[in-house]
C-alpha cells in the first residue's frame, strides 16, 4: 500500500470513527410470525438471517439462498426489519423455522442479536449446534454452497467466514460467518451477541461489530479462516488506478475473478447497484451472472 493510500486509508477510519460517535441505542423487540421450536431443536445447525426490503417483500434471489440452506440441513431463523406482507410470509415459511419482523434500526447485527434473544426466550438457544450468520446482501448461490461447506468443514476451526477485507486491519467479512458448536455451546460467542446495541449509525457498527469480531475471538484463543483467498498482488493494479482511498474488498473490486476462478457462490449486491470499479455496465453484470 502506498504512502498516499494509508494516509487516506487513516483519514476515512477517523470520518468513520468521527460518525459513529454521533448514535443512538435502542431496546429489542420483535413480531413472531411463524415458529416450528420442534424442528429448531432437532436441526443440527441454525441460521439467523437477516433480511430487508424496502416494500415488504421477498425476492426470488432471497428465497433460493434460504431454498438451498434449508436443503442443507440448517434450521433457519428469519429476521426482517421490513414490514412484511402475508403473501411474503406464505412464501418464506416453507424454508424457515421462525419467522420474526422487528423495527428498522440495528442494520444486520442488530437482527442476528434479535434471533439470538427469541431463541433464549423460547429455550432453544443453541448449545450443540452450528450457527450461521447470514444476509441478503447477495445474489446467488452461483456455485453450490455444499462444496464450500464439505472443504471448511474438514479444517479443524472454531468459525470462518467467506472472504477477508484488510482495511482497516484483517477482519472476515460480515456477509457470511459460520461457527461451530463448540464455540456456540461458550460463553464468549453469547456475550458477543447479547453486547450487541440497536443502532442507528452503520459506522459505529462496522467498527463495533464487523471490524471487531476477527480480531475480539482471536485474542480469546478462536481460530478461523476465510474460505476465498484473495493474493494482495492481486489488488495491486487497482490501487495504482485508484485516485481515491481505495478500500480493498475483494467481493466488489474483484467479485468476477472470485467467482470464474475460485467457485465463489455469491455476488454482492452492492457491484449491481454501484458498480464501482466503473469498468463494466449493468447489462455486462447481468449478462455475465446469466452466463455462469
Amino acid at each position: 500500500m502506498s504512502f498516499y493510500n494509508y494516509c487516506l486509508g487513516t483519514l476515512s477510519l477517523l470520518k468513520m470513527r468521527l460518525k459513529a460517535s454521533k448514535s443512538f441505542e435502542h431496546s429489542y423487540q420483535w413480531t413472531v410470525h411463524w415458529n416450528d421450536p420442534q424442528a429448531i431443536k432437532q436441526a443440527n445447525k441454525i441460521c439467523l438471517y437477516a433480511h430487508f426490503s424496502d416494500d415488504g417483500s421477498i425476492d426470488s434471489h432471497c428465497l433460493k439462498y434460504l431454498s438451498e440452506l434449508h436443503e442443507l440441513g440448517f434450521a433457519i431463523v428469519f429476521c426482517s426489519t421490513s414490514l412484511l406482507s402475508e403473501a411474503s410470509i406464505v412464501s418464506v415459511k416453507p424454508v424457515t423455522q421462525a419467522i420474526l419482523s422487528r423495527p428498522n434500526v440495528g442494520f444486520d447485527f442488530g437482527s442476528w442479536a434479535c434471533a439470538w434473544r427469541f431463541l433464549q426466550e423460547q429455550g432453544l438457544q443453541p448449545k450443540k449446534q452450528d450457527v450461521l450468520l447470514a444476509h441478503d446482501s447477495v445474489y446467488g448461490p452461483i456455485h453450490p454452497l455444499k462444496d464450500t461447506f464439505e472443504r471448511m468443514n474438514k479444517k479443524s476451526l472454531d468459525f470462518w467466514g467467506m472472504t477477508t477485507n484488510s482495511f482497516p486491519r484483517e477482519h472476515l467479512q460480515s456477509y457470511f460467518l459460520y461457527f461451530n458448536k463448540a464455540m456456540v455451546g461458550g460463553q464468549e460467542f453469547n456475550d458477543y451477541l447479547m453486547d450487541v446495541k440497536l443502532l442507528h449509525n452503520k459506522n459505529r457498527l462496522i467498527l463495533d461489530h464487523e471490524i471487531r469480531l476477527t480480531s475480539h475471538f482471536t485474542k480469546k484463543g478462536f481460530s478461523w479462516e476465510a474460505a476465498f483467498l484473495i493474493e494482495a498482488r492481486d489488488f495491486e493494479p487497482l490501487m495504482l488506478r485508484a485516485k481515491s482511498f481505495f478500500n480493498p474488498d475483494p467481493t466488489i473490486w474483484l467479485w468476477n475473478q472470485l467467482i470464474e476462478k475460485h467457485k465463489f457462490p455469491f455476488l454482492k449486491k452492492s457491484v449491481v447497484k454501484y458498480n464501482p470499479n466503473n469498468v463494466l455496465s449493468l447489462a455486462d453484470v447481468h449478462e455475465w451472472v446469466a452466463g455462469n
